[in-house]
């Protein structure tokens, strides 16, 4: 059975089953003068691949994947293990929100061939445009590139980089 740590049913009361407390720090700042610690971004992500500054306020953006630990057990997955995502750590207030990549897919029913010819798996690389508007994020489980609005998380484009393959627009 996997809980979440901050769950107080589990972590509180005489009878409480979690006694003890685990750091969940995905992000970590590290002053560059004195290489000490001066704070941590924990909930980004599971996995995450890359961060990325945006050049016109200097926000943090991770692309990565997040486990869907608390939703347990087929048929209540429906195969949808993790969420492909970035989240976006606000540099001043440190809050994360998170864009997720293949939202509005349908699970009951996946793969549907809408759904596997836009998904976007996997995103393991993050890049700025110059005016921090959007940005472009590499899916390497779905060998896609898109470009993703900064502001909204809403994915603008899709570039096929192997349109011959199963699962592909082409080949959809």
């Amino acid at each position: 059975l996997i809980v979440d740590a901050n769950d107080p049913a589990w972590t509180s009361g005489p009878n409480a089953a979690i006694q003890f407390t685990m750091p969940d720090n995905d992000v970590v700042e590290i002053d560059t003068d004195s290489l000490a610690v001066t704070r941590y971004f924990p909930r980004v992500g599971t996995v995450n691949f890359a961060l990325a500054v945006r050049p016109d306020n200097g926000d943090l953006y991770v692309a990565n994947t997040d486990a869907r630990n608390l939703t347990q057990f087929e048929p209540a997955l429906r195969s949808a293990f993790v969420t492909n995502q970035v989240s976006r750590i606000d540099i001043n207030s440190g809050a994360v929100t998170r864009a997720d990549l293949n939202p509005g897919f349908n699970y009951v029913s996946f793969p549907s061939l809408r759904d596997q010819t836009n998904a976007l798996a996997q995103p393991t690389a993050i890049a700025f445009g110059p005016s921090g508007a959007s940005y472009f994020v590499t899916a390497f489980g779905s060998d896609r590139v898109a470009q993703v609005s900064s502001d909204s998380g809403t994915v603008m484009a899709r570039i096929e980089l192997n349109p011959e393959a199963p699962g592909s627009v082409a080949n959809g």
